[in-house]
């Protein structure tokens, strides 16, 4: 699952993301309200396979830190079933500390991706 305002950061992080996970099943979004909207009505909460979701911080509208405080109200269901990585091309020491604070989120990226991080999700 991709959360990013770029398409071409979107369809640049699909390309690569096929390119090693020939399989991988994507869904991308440019607006994290309508990424909230996925989660909370269409997201499977049976699977018992992880979803990973490459999360950008700034974002006009709704930031990520502002997504990640509303994925805070999802079902704990969902939110189990989701490992989030911030993906970001922000140099702020402050977005770094607040990554490794969350809970939710994994590890904090910087753009862009690489195969060599994707490689290592295995």
């Amino acid at each position: 699952m991709l959360l990013d305002d770029d398409p071409i950061n979107n369809m640049f992080n699909k390309m690569i993301i096929k390119k090693i996970y020939p399989d991988a099943s994507l869904i991308a979004f440019e607006e994290p309200l309508k990424a909230l909207e996925y989660l909370e009505h269409s997201f499977d909460r049976s699977s018992v396979e992880k979803t990973t979701l490459l999360l950008d911080i700034n974002m006009p509208v709704m930031s990520g830190w502002e997504f990640m405080e509303e994925f805070e109200n999802l079902e704990t269901a969902i939110k189990e079933r989701i490992v989030i990585y911030i993906l970001s091309s922000s140099i702020d020491p402050r977005d770094i500390e607040k990554a490794k604070d969350n809970t939710h989120v994994i590890n904090f990226i910087e753009k862009p991706l690489s195969a060599d991080f994707l490689k290592s999700l295995v």
